[in-house]
């Protein structure tokens, strides 16, 4: 986990192991239609807005379903994952989900490519959750590169340089940990080591969310 590379920053540094228990993570950013049957059963809030960058209607608009959801807070993303009996992937779990064993520093490999994820405001906006096949990780997890960064469970600090066994980060923080590029950001921003840090009530129109569960083993 984490990277030195000359494109690194120095928030990506130690490198360092982490050993994790198998788990499941969503193969898609989660979509206004699934969030909105969550708001619809009265458990979660709607958007903090309910527009996007260039659409006036985006979350109340069939049109945008499919669609990941925006302008949802990090406490907004856990109560929607605790409702479907998942939660947050930790920062080391989303991390390898998008570089795979081989730790790729895209999810697609090692070669920049502004036109394989929706990233670099290629799009102007979010896109279809899912759609674009070349923003695809070794285990066939999507956009991760692109479409909307992406709230994960752990507090933002310094890496440790020990060992770590399914390490979910530090006890406390004022920022919650944000992972993956949005339709906004950096072709930097979109590698897979990269991090970015918000305060859990931030709510924008670049990021999102996707859970992630416990494999049950018998």
């Amino acid at each position: 986990m984490g990277s030195t590379d000359k494109l690194a920053q120095p928030n990506e540094a130690p490198r360092h192991h982490v050993t994790l228990d198998p788990f499941w993570i969503d193969k898609t950013e989660v979509t206004n239609a699934q969030y909105k049957q969550c708001v619809d059963a009265g458990v979660c809030e709607e958007p903090r807005e309910k527009d996007s960058k260039t659409r006036a209607a985006y979350f109340d608009n069939p049109a945008y379903d499919r669609f990941p959801v925006i302008h949802v807070t990090y406490y907004d993303a856990e109560r929607f994952c605790t409702y479907y009996g998942a939660r947050l992937p930790t920062e080391a779990e989303w991390e390898y989900a998008a570089r795979g064993p081989s730790g790729k520093q895209y999810p697609w490999g090692s070669v920049q490519q502004v036109y394989w994820a929706n990233i670099a405001n290629w799009k102007g906006d979010t896109f279809w959750a899912g759609v674009l096949s070349r923003d695809r990780s070794y285990f066939g997890v999507m956009d991760m590169a692109g479409n909307v960064r992406e709230w994960v469970y752990d507090w933002f600090g310094n890496y440790l340089e020990d060992d770590v066994n399914n390490s979910e980060g530090p006890e406390s923080g004022n920022a919650k940990v944000i992972r993956g590029g949005g339709w906004l950001s950096s072709v930097n921003t979109a590698r897979s080591a990269a991090r970015g840090a918000a305060t859990p009530n931030t709510s924008t129109d670049y990021l999102g969310f996707r859970c992630a569960a416990d494999a049950v083993t018998e």
